[in-house]
């Protein structure tokens, strides 16, 4: 039985508030790029609930608490959503 997998892409601008994507699907990873500063930030779901990789433009990774997964998609802390940024994200699911 071939497996069922979801995915969506997007992109929007930081307001400076906290963030619900709401994706209509729980996801294994979420990456999300903000353009503008060259910062990425990841989650899987095998990392703890409030835990993230954060990668900087000169490439520093550290652990940040930016992302939060849900049932239906993902919370970004305000701190990752920096007003007037572009960010574009990439959210996978499946089963």
């Amino acid at each position: 039985m071939p497996k069922v997998y979801e995915a969506e892409t997007g992109t929007y601008t930081g307001d400076g508030l906290a963030k619900a994507l709401v994706l209509g699907f729980n996801p294994r990873y979420f990456k999300l790029i903000n353009i503008t500063d060259r910062i990425v930030d990841e989650k899987t779901d095998s990392m703890l609930t409030n835990v993230n990789l954060n990668i900087a433009a000169a490439g520093t990774q550290t652990s940040a608490t930016n992302l939060t997964f849900s049932a239906t998609g993902v919370s970004i802390a305000a701190g990752a959503n920096v007003n007037a940024k572009v960010y574009h994200y990439l959210a996978l699911g499946g089963i």
